[in-house]
């Protein structure tokens, strides 16, 4: 198929080049076409935030190649296209074509303005014939300080969501547009932005001097038919946290029953190397914690250590997104001794891989992260006929862009027959709070989830946020913020 994007006049951004590199790599053939802005309005205000990217290159030593960056493409196209992706400010009226509003608004003002209003932004993939696509998303800005990098996360969650559109290549109903307030063209200064977000990081780091800095924990509680994963509630015990030195965090529990006894792995995230690795400890009928110790090591970082046993063996599949693949380990000798199984998917960037066996088939729930992107906002699929593969990807992926219930926060279970799940919510930050959700459907082709119930800390409590929940045996296992 032939595919103009069509940009704001020299304005081609580099996502732009990402996304006609992902387009060409589908075998469709891609040109690029200027669109000129009319309005002085408008146009003082790409001004402006051209200004403000500049600076931000300086002031915070963004990469030169961020997806924000300018990009010089081949404009002349060989032929009329079949398709325009209009990614234009001032729209055009080519036709046919797609084209995303941002909280409504086109281009890069709308982009902006999701940096200046606050919330979520909302994304929804529109057709120029007046037809509403069935895509949109809630993506994660993860960075509002600096608007090279929050505008990078809108920009590659964009590239997913007309990615879709692109296969889809038509209307499939009404595009579900969330009722969320923006901020009015006035009221998009990018100038003004830029200063006052200086100030408030100048401000911040004063106020972090001579502080603790705040870290995760991991937590447990011993459970009496009271786990939030069947309440849906936080529940009347206390958590025991687990000690650190200070010189570490724990993070990512998951705790396993073999023979009776509650084996917890977790990351630990020594901060003199910078490197995760998994540790390991136990909890005895009296709900304290052994010593903790190191059971996986690799020269890249790991984490989100689940584990799980098929078929008389017990594996973890860790976090292995540093080194760009997703590796299953296999116990050796449990629960210190394991040995990498097989490398699952190669040349990938996922968080916190889930796995899960249903419906006669193992599924993996993951993060993907495109390079600019946000980690926080796409749920993948993957199936198999077992642990060890052949892995397939799910031909929706990602099957949803929405940034409180996409990443995975723990292990899954089936309940009356249907998945049940737990997500970050990242829509205000990350781990900020988790949702439990339900599977309604999951096959080779769809997906559809259905949430039960928000879990935030209790108002009592000083944290500032939840991040992993597992649940074994006898155990609840968490970690928060604080």
């Amino acid at each position: 198929m032939r595919i103009t994007i069509a940009t704001d006049a020299g304005r081609a951004r580099v996502w732009h080049h990402s996304l006609a590199e992902a387009l060409a790599a589908c075998g469709h053939e891609i040109s690029f076409a200027e669109v000129p802005v009319a309005d002085q309005q408008l146009a003082r205000v790409l001004r402006h935030l051209d200004l403000l990217l500049r600076a931000e290159t300086r002031l915070y030593r963004v990469p030169g190649d961020h997806a924000f960056a300018r990009f010089t493409p081949s404009l002349a196209a060989a032929a009329p296209p079949d398709l325009t992706l209009d990614l234009s400010s001032a729209g055009t009226t080519t036709s046919p074509g797609i084209f995303p509003l941002f909280n409504g608004e086109r281009g890069e003002r709308g982009q902006f303005a999701t940096l200046v209003n606050r919330q979520s932004p909302d994304l929804a993939i529109h057709t120029s014939d007046g037809g509403d696509l069935d895509l949109s998303g809630l993506p994660a800005i993860e960075n509002r300080q600096i608007a090279s990098f929050g505008l990078a996360h809108l920009a590659m969650a964009t590239v997913a969501l007309l990615l879709k559109a692109v296969a889809q290549r038509g209307p499939h109903g009404n595009a579900k547009t969330a009722a969320l307030a923006h901020a009015p063209a006035s009221a998009v200064k990018p100038l003004f932005f830029g200063a006052s977000m200086l100030g408030t990081k100048i401000l911040h780091n004063l106020g972090k001097v001579g502080r603790r800095t705040p870290a995760w924990h991991v937590a447990w509680r011993r459970t009496h038919d009271d786990a939030i994963q069947n309440t849906g509630q936080w529940p009347q015990g206390h958590f025991t946290p687990l000690p650190d030195d200070g010189l570490r965090y724990f993070a990512d529990p998951f705790v396993f029953v073999q023979d009776g006894v509650h084996h917890v792995f977790c990351e630990e995230f020594p901060y003199d190397t910078g490197i995760g690795v998994i540790s390991h400890f136990t909890l005895d009928r009296h709900s304290r914690a052994s010593p903790v110790r190191r059971v996986l090591e690799q020269p890249y970082h790991l984490s989100y250590p689940q584990v799980f046993a098929y078929e008389g063996a017990i594996y973890m599949l860790p976090e292995t997104s540093a080194n760009r693949d997703l590796q299953l380990y296999r116990a050796r000798n449990f629960p210190d001794d394991w040995v990498l199984e097989k490398v699952l998917i190669e040349d990938i960037d996922l968080a916190d891989a889930t796995f899960i066996t249903h419906g006669g088939r193992c599924w993996i729930f993951a993060t993907p992260r495109l390079r600019h992107g946000s980690s926080w906002d796409q749920l993948a699929l993957f199936h198999a006929p077992h642990p060890l593969g052949p892995w397939t990807a799910h031909p929706e992926n990602p099957v949803i862009l929405d940034a409180g219930r996409a990443r995975p926060g723990g292990q899954m279970w089936v309940k009356d027959g249907r998945i049940h799940r737990v997500a970050q919510d990242c829509s205000g930050s990350y781990g900020g709070s988790l949702r439990l959700l339900r599977v309604d459907e999951i096959d080779a082709t769809g997906f559809r989830q259905s949430e039960i119930a928000r879990i935030v800390p209790p108002p009592t409590a000083t944290w500032r946020g939840l991040h992993t929940l597992n649940c074994a045996g006898d155990f609840e296992v968490i970690d928060y913020f604080a």
